[in-house]
């Protein structure tokens, strides 16, 4: 009754106090979320610092690889992290720690590639030329025949149907977990191929125009793939239904036709592989060209910085600018295609070549004194490719212009110094 009687007269007494709003405080273990994360983040970040400072490099080396191995890492981390917190997290430490780490080199770099080139482009497309990076070009259509991509790839299509088949046959959760990454593998490197199918890299080719992004991607697709098909082999090693050596006998039929082409292709290029391999350019450089080698031993020995040096310029896949290419000291022209290739026209090195003749045939003093300082020229090397290539040859003239500072000791290769 009392209970009653109190509650009955406090729901009658007139409220006159103000309403206090009472704030919960979030509990201890909230306020030291973002704290844990971050500190259970921290190997993570490490690793992806990583990734992508060598993300940097493989883009330095070559421009395709960057992108082809980040796109490998979104595959890797979505697989491990789905789109969670540490994903985004991964990706965009992996795209700064790129940046960053590639920063100095794309300051100074530009590629040579002019656009996007789309095969067989539809005539409407053609009409519009190019729309922002694509490029439409009429007379660019190469297709590849089926036949010819089985005979390349043909090898890795088994094998991927094959992990398909094992994947499928052993038990639910049985080794997915390390059967995603080679899977990866596989699609990524089937991606790779069917990009030239489509698109291009313009570079300085008209006929091949495919030729470098066929290269580039399918190089990587090889590797990628090659990695894949060897762990298929494993898998259908250990799998526990029957028929596995009926699969091992498939694998192994058409791994053989893959096997034989060193047997064919080596010989084919190296003849009949009667000398001992050799590895070793300081080697090749003292067997192939004795002269030159005492020259570039000198210059390596006894000159020091950057000094220009004026050598035979020649073409691509040839035994010329190979002092520069031994010392490390720059020269006035190399190899003209891939510098070409490089800078996306001719015109650096196709204006240096008449100069190149000149320096080393001209008759003028007075001409080649200013192409000397019009290139900052500081040694001439005068040996037996640039007595081959250069018939009217005028070596008094460097005597005139400096002096002889090197004889080889069959007396072939000669270095000057010019003032």
């Amino acid at each position: 009754g009392r209970a009653v009687e109190a509650l009955t007269t406090r729901a009658a007494r007139p409220r006159t106090h103000k309403k206090h709003v009472h704030v919960i405080p979030p509990p201890v273990h909230a306020l030291k979320e973002p704290t844990r994360f971050l500190k259970q983040s921290i190997p993570l970040i490490l690793h992806a610092t990583l990734f992508g400072f060598m993300l940097a490099v493989h883009y330095m080396t070559n421009a395709f690889d960057g992108p082809i191995y980040f796109l490998l890492l979104l595959g890797a981390y979505l697989l491990l992290f789905k789109f969670s917190d540490r994903f985004f997290l991964a990706v965009a430490t992996t795209g700064v720690s790129f940046g960053l780490f590639a920063l100095p080199f794309s300051l100074f770099f530009k590629p040579f590639a002019s656009g996007i080139g789309v095969n067989c482009a539809p005539a409407f497309l053609v009409k519009l030329v190019k729309v922002g990076p694509f490029l439409f070009e009429k007379g660019n259509c190469q297709v590849s025949p089926p036949w010819m991509l089985l005979v390349l790839w043909g090898f890795y299509l088994v094998s991927l149907i094959l992990f398909v088949y094992v994947m499928f046959r052993d038990k639910p959760g049985k080794n997915r977990d390390q059967d995603t990454i080679p899977l990866l593998l596989f699609m990524l490197g089937f991606f790779l191929i069917s990009i030239p199918e489509f698109f291009y890299i313009k570079d300085i080719y008209p006929q091949h125009f495919r030729a470098n992004t066929m290269f580039k991607l399918g190089y990587q697709a090889f590797m990628m793939m090659g990695i894949a098909s060897a762990y298929v082999f494993y898998r259908i090693s250990v799998m526990q239904a029957n028929g596995k050596y009926l699969l091992k006998a498939i694998y192994l039929f058409f791994f053989v036709l893959v096997f034989i082409y060193p047997f064919y292709s080596v010989p084919s290029y190296y003849g009949k592989l009667d000398k001992m391999p050799q590895l070793d350019g300081q080697k090749w450089i003292a067997d192939s060209y004795p002269h030159d080698s005492e020259l570039i031993q000198y210059l390596n020995t006894r000159v020091s910085g950057q000094p220009v040096i004026l050598e035979a310029q020649g073409d691509s896949y040839t035994d010329y600018e190979r002092i520069s290419s031994f010392t490390g000291l720059p020269t006035v022209a190399g190899w003209w295609v891939h510098e070409w290739l490089w800078r996306g026209n001719a015109d650096v090195v196709g204006s240096r070549i008449p100069e190149i003749n000149d320096l080393y045939q001209s008759p003028d003093l007075e001409l080649t004194r200013a192409l000397i300082s019009k290139y900052k020229i500081k040694y001439v090397v005068v040996s037996s490719l640039e007595r081959e290539k250069y018939k009217d040859l005028n070596e008094k003239k460097f005597e005139q212009l400096g002096k002889k500072i090197f004889t080889s000791s069959n007396g072939i290769g000669a270095l000057y110094q010019v003032n």
